[in-house]
């Protein structure tokens, strides 16, 4: 049967071997059942051809041809890597075999190990205390880890950590379909901690286990530019990161960054799949040249008006929780005849006129075929985001964005499809405002926006066509590259064309790191480009990569700072009777 199959052969003396496939027509699957060793046992991945297209933002070799090899099946565990402290691998200099740069600087073996301590100042992983892990969590995948620690252990082990085209392909099978059907959908994005992957559902083509997920993991592959990688995503991030590489200092140990390693079997790995990757799909700081006022209301016309009738309504499905009463509503989307669900959340801590902020989350949402009643307010990393603004005591508008839940369509980053799109998502919009403005508990003069990555990458275009909304924040967005297919946007669309034009009040927040959009050649001149006064647009940056959950106190912090500075505190005099009890 054709879609996403789990499969598991076991043998008579207890060897076995689960994987996952994404049927095809004359397809034939190789099961090679092992034991589970003490260290959570290998899968052997057959040889194979990888396009590493999911990882945007690096500028990778296609079509890379891998000898057959075995990975880990589960991440390394604070137990395994214990053997290795027990061992004395932090006095062993033969397992470090590559060196320690920093900067200009190549540090001795004595200088670099002061530096991989955990909280009591004692050799092992950031988060352990004398030396140990906390009792209980020996199954845990080990955390806080640098590069230089993953490469030791993995030498240790008479293993190597893997290429990001080894790490991808053990992962896939090469095919990229398997990520939504089989690996996603079950994989540890919870915002709540990491999981003991021996329970895990999460299950890779070979039979690797939570390589989406749980905890992110450092690979052999380097940037030309000496940063390294970790690749497939963490609980602290939104799902859709697992498509993503995020470039580190060899010298971090995030709390949330792990690894596994690999055997090669036979021929060690080729020139093509060692190699440095670029950190590619940048516009390279290359802008666009102004246009002139004439040129510009030209471009405005795409994004004109609708003066069609909003047709609001108040739909069945409202609800309530201790922090707001959500209201469902529609109206029509000012295109077509096409009409569109809204959800209206009211805060309970705060009574009206209420502030109000529109909502534009990532683009994961638009890879859900499913409506928002059933799975919105479950989406971990983009439902905590407008969550933080509703307990803060501000309303949320939650509009369904054409492409997203209900009105899923196919998702396509090209020219043709941006053409068609951003239209109606300016649009709706522009709604979603003038339906705002009919409600009596709605403070009309003080609405915002608050977009994340898709949402903040097409902000400038939204703001500058709606004056209304007199403050946004911009949440790990930044100005688009090339597309995938090499186009770049044409200034009719570009939202470096229309961010001189934005008069909101604008905060970016962004994390230092994000490869998707570069601090230097992305983040930095959208913010330069905004025409928001000097005094009305702030930048803050944290060390991070392009997923946000690892630093949401920052985030929430930042968020509402930013609308108390342009709309007013949220005071204890605005709070209900009740709440104040």
């Amino acid at each position: 049967p054709r879609g996403a199959m789990e499969w598991r052969a076991t043998l008579p003396d207890g060897a076995s071997h689960l994987l996952v496939t994404v049927a095809t027509p004359n397809k034939q699957i190789a099961f090679a059942p092992v034991r589970a060793g003490a260290d959570g046992g290998e899968v052997p991945v057959p040889e194979g051809t990888i396009d590493v297209g999911t990882v945007i933002g690096l500028q990778t070799a296609q079509g890379v041809k891998l000898a057959a090899f075995s990975i880990d099946r589960l991440e390394v565990r604070n137990r395994d890597f214990a053997r290795f402290v027990a061992a004395g691998g932090y006095t062993r200099e033969a397992f470090w075999q590559d060196a320690f740069v920093d900067g200009t600087r190549t540090l001795a073996f004595a200088e670099a190990m002061s530096r991989f301590k955990d909280a009591t100042g004692r050799p092992g992983p950031a988060d352990w205390k004398l030396g140990n892990f906390t009792e209980g969590e020996g199954d845990l995948p080990v955390r806080g880890i640098s590069w230089y620690e993953a490469g030791a252990y993995a030498r240790f082990a008479g293993k190597a950590l893997p290429t990001l085209y080894h790490w991808y392909y053990a992962d896939t099978g090469g095919d990229d379909s398997i990520l939504g059907a089989a690996l996603l959908s079950s994989a540890n994005f919870s915002g709540k901690g990491p999981r003991v992957s021996s329970n895990s559902r999460t299950v890779g083509a070979f039979g690797a286990i939570d390589m989406a997920g749980n905890v992110r993991e450092w690979v052999a592959t380097r940037t030309d530019k000496g940063q390294h990688i970790v690749v497939g995503g963490s609980w602290l991030e939104v799902a859709y990161q697992y498509k993503y590489g995020t470039r580190l200092s060899p010298w971090e140990r995030p709390a949330d960054v792990g690894f596994r390693c690999m055997k090669y079997r036979g021929a060690a790995v080729d020139g093509i799949a060692a190699a440095p990757v670029r950190e590619g799909r940048v516009r390279d700081g290359v802008l666009p040249k102004p246009v002139s006022d004439t040129e510009y209301a030209v471009y405005a016309r795409l994004f004109e008006r609708s003066r069609a009738p909003l047709d609001a309504r108040v739909e069945p499905g409202a609800s309530s929780s201790p922090f707001w009463t959500r209201t469902k509503v529609s109206y029509a989307t000012g295109y077509g005849n096409a009409r569109m669900m809204a959800y209206l959340y009211l805060p309970k801590n705060a009574k009206p006129p209420y502030q109000t902020v529109v909502f534009m989350p990532g683009s994961g949402v638009f890879d859900v075929n499913k409506p928002f009643e059933q799975v919105g307010e479950t989406l971990e990393g983009n439902w905590r985001l407008p969550e933080m603004i509703i307990r803060g005591g501000r309303a949320v508008l939650y509009p369904i964005w054409n492409g997203s839940f209900e009105r899923f369509t196919e998702y396509r980053w090209t020219r043709s499809f941006f053409r068609e799109r951003l239209p109606q998502w300016v649009s709706e919009l522009q709604r979603s405002v003038d339906f705002l403005h009919t409600r009596s508990e709605i403070d009309p003069t003080r609405i915002g926006y608050f977009g994340f990555s898709l949402g903040a990458m097409w902000a400038p275009n939204m703001l500058a066509m709606e004056p209304r909304v007199s403050a946004a924040v911009l949440l790990a967005g930044g100005l688009e590259g090339p597309l995938p297919d090499g186009d770049l946007l044409p200034p009719e669309l570009d939202a470096a064309t229309y961010a001189p034009r934005v008069k909101a009040a604008v905060a970016m927040i962004n994390g230092r790191s994000d490869i998707r959009f570069p601090y230097e050649t992305s983040q930095v001149p959208l913010f330069n480009l905004l025409g928001s006064p000097a005094a009305k647009k702030i930048h803050k940056t944290f060390p991070a990569g392009h997923s946000t959950l690892g630093w949401f106190d920052d985030v929430t912090r930042e968020t509402h700072d930013w609308f108390d500075q342009q709309f007013g505190p949220i005071t204890p005099a605005q709070l209900a009777p009740a709440e104040r009890k």
